[in-house]
């Protein structure tokens, strides 16, 4: 009887480490996902070196991308929820761009097409020009009456 007792607390003990266990390790490798992508120009170049920012549920991460425009990053689900959304924006050589999206597995994939900014001419400029085409058609109008 007492071989038998000590067999079934054995048993249960086994039974509880291997719960354990299997709960530990699906508690720690089922919270945690990889946001990866890849950064090119606006030809489908890759951007090696572009600096890249991950943002979700409050927190940021920042990396830089490998020679062939990849990168990568690690969220626990602690961090970026499922329904929190991912932004990642990258940067180079004064160009830059974005891409978003929410978590849905072990991965996430945003690719990241980076864009130069378009110049805009400042008020001043445009209306010097404006005053300067003005003033010029006004000379030559005003000449043609003084010839009749």
């Amino acid at each position: 009887m007492h071989v038998k007792l000590w067999t079934a607390k054995a048993l249960i003990c086994l039974i509880t480490l291997i719960s354990v266990g299997l709960f530990s390790f699906s508690f720690v490798y089922a919270k945690s996902f990889e946001v990866k992508g890849r950064v090119r120009d606006s030809d489908g170049n890759d951007v090696p070196h572009a600096i890249v920012t991950a943002t979700c549920g409050g927190i940021t991460k920042i990396t830089e991308a490998a020679g062939n425009g990849f990168y990568t990053f690690n969220f626990s689900e602690d961090q970026c929820p499922g329904e929190d959304e991912i932004i990642v924006t990258a940067e180079s050589e004064g160009s830059e761009g974005s891409n978003s999206g929410n978590s849905s597995g072990t991965f996430v994939v945003l690719d990241i097409v980076l864009w130069a900014p378009v110049a805009i001419p400042e008020f001043g400029a445009v209306a010097g020009v404006i005053t300067g085409a003005v003033s010029i058609g006004s000379y030559f109008l005003l000449k043609k009456k003084a010839r009749l």
